[in-house]
């Protein structure tokens, strides 16, 4: 079974109706749900996922339970991936070497997680953010973009 990992942008996509990429982020969910494809999390998306959902502005936001309890329902359950301390060092040193800064850092050490899942394809709708960071990822939008890279 082949595994897909979403980016915090598609998991917000995907569970808040409000969001402009909801149906599209929905429609691509539902296409590798019903191929079988394993959708695994990285702990950065969920955890980033959480304080975001809990800091938009009013009306969207959450309330910390709220937030709580749509993440619950929804990904409990699912393979959570998160890297230990050694991984996360080395990504790092990776990210140094290949000039990476800023929340590209972050996004690195997301397709970390990926990699880690053995998830051949992270989605995103930062597909410029991944294209330097993919190292053996597919990496694409819910649209079927691929990043160039």
């Amino acid at each position: 079974m082949s595994a897909f990992l979403y980016d915090t942008n598609c998991l917000l996509a995907l569970y808040l109706e409000p969001h402009a990429s909801h149906a599209a982020t929905l429609a691509d969910w539902q296409r590798r749900t019903q191929a079988r494809q394993e959708m695994v999390c990285a702990l950065p998306c969920v955890v980033e996922c959480y304080a975001v959902m809990t800091r938009m502005p009013e009306p969207l936001r959450f309330s910390p339970s709220e937030g709580w309890a749509l993440l619950e329902a929804n990904l409990k359950g699912r393979r959570l991936v998160g890297l230990t301390a050694e991984e996360t060092w080395r990504e790092l040193r990776g990210a140094t070497a290949e000039g990476l800064g800023g929340g590209l850092v972050h996004d690195a050490l997301i397709a970390a997680c990926a990699r880690k899942a053995g998830a051949a394809t992270l989605v995103t709708w930062n597909l410029r953010h991944f294209a330097r960071q993919a190292h053996g990822l597919e990496v694409v939008n819910p649209l079927g973009e691929r990043a160039a890279g």
